[in-house]
């Protein structure tokens, strides 16, 4: 909040790269210099903003498609919904996790065949849904297998996205707090998060081609937007700030930008408005070969290290250690984000936090032990 104080001028527009969770973070560190949010019902966890400045179209998100954040249940009780039995589960794991699966696989068919029954049958359990009485087991898991195989299909039990990004909004809030019926698209989003753990731990280190875990890794990042929302409360924040007129969501979706003298003209439709300040939210891909670290280059063009994809981190061993060309393992661990591709979802909170860290811990305790004996 100091920073933002101190180095924003907020008497003119301020532009920000990206609209998820860190957008979330600097629009309420914004919106908490210059007024208050309010909450004005328990329920439904609506807020109400208020400021004493005229601050119309202060903060201005923006992103390539324009999709909001999709919101995560309410509580427990209502995630409990999605959350599939432990048997498929068990299933679940066995087939992702199969090397003969994995080595055969031309494509992610083999985790969509997993994961797709065991969300259909947890849509169908739902109370109230955009299913109609026609749609049958076998509709729906076609339907999700599609959607998750092309983000263009669209079907009838799927929210719209050419639906405004409010109207999205208001929508899925009426979903995670399980008070307007529950779309295919929001709830394959939720039973995904729940099957994430696994899809991690069976997937990770797997015998997959690089092509198709680059398509896993594609998958998983799309879906974040679904498994790692924010919660209600922040959607509500973001819905309160367009009320009051303070963010406007007129620029979201992949504007035209020109510099001009006073700043970056962001132009949608007939729409044009003048930032003076941009604040970028998007965390770059880990594109190793993209890095302009010289470091990194130079462990490149050495064989040092090598990348899982060319679109990928670097190849890691179970222990964290990066592997070269030659597959052999070098006495240099890269954990986090710069090894996406051999650990699917490395930098979810799950996986920092999880036994990756764990074994390179174990592993680089060994290491030492030996070189001290």
């Amino acid at each position: 909040n100091a920073y933002l104080s101190e180095g924003l001028n907020f008497k003119s527009p301020i532009g920000i790269r990206g609209f998820g969770l860190a957008m979330i973070d600097i629009m309420r560190g914004i919106a908490d210099n210059i007024g208050t949010l309010e909450l004005t019902d328990s329920q439904t966890r609506k807020y109400n903003y208020t400021t004493s400045l005229n601050l119309k179209n202060l903060i201005i998100p923006f992103s390539l498609d324009g999709l909001p954040p999709v919101p995560k249940p309410l509580n427990r009780d209502i995630d409990d919904l999605y959350k599939p039995h432990k048997k498929e589960i068990e299933q679940f794991k066995e087939c992702v996790g199969d090397n003969k699966i994995q080595e055969k696989a031309e494509t992610i068919d083999f985790l969509l065949d997993a994961f797709a029954p065991i969300a259909a049958q947890v849509f169908l359990n739902l109370q109230h849904t955009f299913a109609q009485s026609t749609h049958n087991e076998k509709d729906i898991i076609i339907a999700i297998k599609n959607w998750l195989d092309d983000d263009k299909f669209f079907h009838t039990t799927m929210i719209s996205n050419d639906l405004d990004a409010y109207s999205l909004l208001e929508n899925y809030v009426g979903m995670a707090s399980a008070r307007q019926s529950i779309s295919l698209d929001y709830c394959i989003g939720q039973v995904w998060r729940h099957c994430q753990p696994y899809i991690y731990e069976k997937l990770s280190f797997n015998h997959c081609n690089n092509e198709v875990v680059a398509s896993i890794v594609k998958l998983d990042e799309r879906l974040k937007r679904y498994a790692f929302g924010p919660p209600v409360d922040s959607v509500q924040q973001i819905l309160a700030l367009v009320d009051a007129e303070v963010l406007s969501l007129d620029w979201i979706e992949n504007p035209m930008i020109e510099l001009s003298d006073d700043g970056w003209k962001l132009i949608k439709d007939e729409n044009m408005i003048v930032v003076k300040s941009m604040i970028d939210s998007v965390l770059d891909s880990p594109h190793l070969k993209k890095v302009n670290s010289p470091l990194i280059k130079h462990l490149l063009s050495n064989d040092v290290i090598s990348a899982v994809h060319d679109d990928l981190g670097i190849a890691t061993d179970k222990y964290g250690y990066i592997l070269s060309e030659e597959k052999s393992v070098n006495r240099i661990a890269v954990l986090g984000r710069l090894a996406k591709g051999t650990i699917i979802g490395v930098d979810a909170i799950l996986e920092c936090f999880g036994k990756r860290p764990q074994l390179w811990a174990s592993k680089a305790a060994d290491h030492h032990e030996a070189f001290l004996t």
